[in-house]
């Protein structure tokens, strides 16, 4: 069954409808728990869900995005999904060869695995020697070719969904360089999805796709949640200042990443980074960190550029933003869904 994960999003889609055609559920497709208005600990609640799915409000303070980059989703984050919203917002900006979503894919193009991951020390390293595009977290594997067939393969999948007829050449939005026609795809996706939310709300619904989800980092008593499904939905809603977000949370691994686990993860078991390397990276995502050498890689508004090759020590986490309000709930059909 292993050799389902590889099919395509349509062959997954048309399987699954003729298996519930036939009166079976896939219990990994339930709709979810909705705990939103329960006042516990995410943590305790996850620990108790064990493989059920289950909806969460999650502070958007304590949100990561665009995978191994993990920009916090606050007020002041240099997440560049936020701030070409943001510049939207303020001045209108529709032209991606303008946006601040350009100065992002023309500056933050790691040169292999270990730089993309963030390792201090990266030449030392054997991940030197592979793609960006091939790492994975440690705790949901080691870096491996199947990694990157299968972001190729989404990326493909969503140009095509959205009308670009593009080749199935490497590129992968949470890095660069991107082509100019995806980079002005993904703007328009974004500004969509910003005017959806600021003339209807936001609509989540129970179906597959109808919440954002993502994954618990653990450390302590602490929590942050890393987005997996939902990279759009996310800084869509950041930039319209919300303060909390429904947050999906699916209830198989790796829902719930415990620290004080990193000996178990397979990305350490296998040999791929040592325990201190992958808490490292552990460390960074949660507290909101980029990896040194892109952490202020692409300039800001009044155009200054603050690209350092290596960072000694991590500063402190990004401010918390100021917020609007929590969302509703509804159990319609969302006009704004896309994926990721």
């Amino acid at each position: 069954m292993k050799i389902a994960r590889y099919l395509p999003s349509w062959v997954k889609q048309y399987f699954q409808s003729e298996v519930e055609s036939r009166g079976y559920v896939i219990p990994r497709d339930l709709p979810p728990v909705d705990l939103r208005e329960l006042s516990s600990h995410p943590i305790d609640v996850m620990k108790r869900a064990k493989q059920s799915p289950v909806l969460l409000n999650i502070p958007l303070t304590h949100c990561r995005a665009l995978g191994l980059m993990a920009y916090p989703c606050n007020g002041e984050t240099r997440h560049p999904f936020i701030r070409a919203l943001k510049e939207y917002a303020q001045s209108g900006i529709e032209d991606y060869q303008l946006s601040e979503l350009k100065k992002y894919y023309d500056n933050v193009q790691p040169n292999n695995g270990a730089e993309y991951l963030g390792l201090k020390d990266p030449q030392a390293s054997r991940l030197v020697n592979q793609s960006p595009l091939c790492m994975v977290e440690p705790w949901i594997g080691s870096a491996a070719e199947k990694y990157k067939a299968r972001k190729l393969q989404t990326t493909w999948e969503e140009a095509r969904a959205n009308g670009l007829k593009q080749e199935r050449n490497l590129e992968w939005i949470f890095i660069g360089p991107l082509s100019e026609a995806r980079g002005a795809l993904e703007l328009r996706r974004l500004i969509r999805l910003y005017q959806s939310i600021q003339t209807k709300g936001y609509l989540r619904s129970d179906d597959i796709d109808g919440d954002m989800t993502g994954f618990l980092l653990v450390r302590e008593d602490e929590f942050r949640v890393v987005i997996n499904r939902g990279q759009h939905r996310v800084c869509a809603l950041a930039a319209h200042g919300y303060a909390t977000v429904p947050i999906r949370f699916l209830g198989r691994a790796p829902s719930l990443v415990i620290r004080d686990e990193v000996k178990q993860w397979p990305g350490v078991t296998s040999g791929s980074l040592s325990a201190d390397e992958a808490l490292e990276i552990f460390d960074r995502m949660f507290e909101g960190h980029q990896p040194p050498a892109y952490r202020h890689c692409y300039p800001d508004r009044n155009g200054s550029t603050e690209k350092a090759a290596v960072i000694q020590a991590f500063g402190p986490a990004a401010p918390r933003g100021a917020a609007r309000g929590s969302l509703p709930g509804s159990a319609k059909r969302p006009a704004d869904r896309e994926n990721p």
